[in-house]
């Protein structure tokens, strides 16, 4: 098969699922989407999002973690480990970047955000991943 062939079947099974109603994914570059930043998605490749990811409480939640993280005076105790928390949402992550012991990083980490009305879960992780259609 000579890649001209190879072209124009690629194109023939291109129609026919554009005609069956298929939504290509990729980017017209070729690049999939899922290596692009999730702000680049349209909503035909998030089609079945209904909610703004902003308004969601885990949303809510990250947002006054890390406003109360940013808040604090850079000369505090565990500024830097408040912030790793807030910037990675997992206890191991900012106890590995600050180089406190796990469990004292979750101890102080649980009794700041006590401290802040808060619990140690917010029904979801920090990163979101991205939502792909049919998921």
């Amino acid at each position: 098969m000579t890649k001209q062939d190879f072209n124009k079947l690629q194109q023939e099974w291109y129609q026919k699922a554009a005609d069956s109603g298929f939504k290509d994914i990729e980017s017209l570059s070729g690049k999939s989407v899922t290596r692009l930043p999730a702000v680049t998605l349209t909503s035909v490749h998030a089609n079945n999002v209904t909610d703004s990811l902003h308004d969601t409480e885990n949303a809510q939640y990250w947002r006054v973690v890390g406003r109360a993280a940013a808040d604090l005076p850079t000369d505090h105790n565990h500024y830097l480990l408040y912030n790793a928390f807030a910037d990675s949402g997992c206890f191991t992550q900012a106890a590995m970047e600050t180089g406190i012991k796990y469990n004292e990083a979750a101890y102080q980490i649980r009794k700041w955000l006590k401290s802040l009305n808060l619990t140690s879960r917010p029904g979801g992780k920090r990163k979101r991943t991205v939502q792909h259609e049919g998921s």
